[in-house]
């Protein structure tokens, strides 16, 4: 989920080696391309050990063992496990504002995740009124996992989205030439 970047990949392969040989289990450690949508993914009964999302663990009734939650670095997190939602845009675009992009085009990711759904719906609410029902002219979606969500705001397809801020944090420090084409909004 959060391999974006080769680096990035590398750093998750070292990790789970490490739990694997830890724990005296083998491992296949999959690789952030694969193209199965998560939701199958963390549903299957052969997980050993996996950075889920929260919303679709929350969701189990047979919730794998929770084993630690990340604590980023980055000053935002104040030294806390806590879940931050970015709403992007291009980094060349004119938004000043999550209002500027109203009438526009979103995209998501998919309808299980909290940071790429959930956490923009409930967001968005408050922008709601009775004579503006409707905030995008156009929703792209489910673009399955987070970097494809970036993508289509850095091509072109969409004027802003909604990512994990982690994973954006991860790839300012582990590719900072692609976190560079975009910008948080909100």
């Amino acid at each position: 989920m959060y391999a974006w970047s080769p680096s990035l990949g590398a750093a998750w392969r070292r990790l789970l080696s490490w739990v694997s040989a830890r724990a005296g289990v083998d491992l296949a450690v999959m690789d952030e391309r694969d193209p199965t949508p998560l939701d199958e993914l963390w549903q299957r009964a052969d997980m050993g050990c996996v950075f889920m999302c929260g919303y679709p663990w929350a969701l189990r009734r047979d919730r794998p063992r929770l084993l630690a939650a990340p604590v980023p670095s980055p000053r935002r997190y104040g030294n806390r496990a806590v879940y931050v939602t970015d709403f992007i845009v291009s980094a060349d675009s004119s938004y000043a504002r999550l209002e500027d992009t109203f009438g526009k085009t979103i995209a998501y990711s998919t309808e299980h995740s909290h940071s790429g759904y959930n956490a923009p719906r409930y967001h968005l609410l408050r922008y709601l009124t009775p004579e503006r029902r409707v905030l995008y002219g156009s929703v792209i979606g489910p673009l399955v996992r987070q970097r494809p969500v970036l993508d289509a705001v850095v091509d072109g397809r969409a004027d802003v989205a909604a990512i994990d801020g982690y994973a954006l944090d991860l790839l300012r420090k582990h590719a900072p030439e692609i976190a560079g084409r975009v910008r948080v909004i909100d």
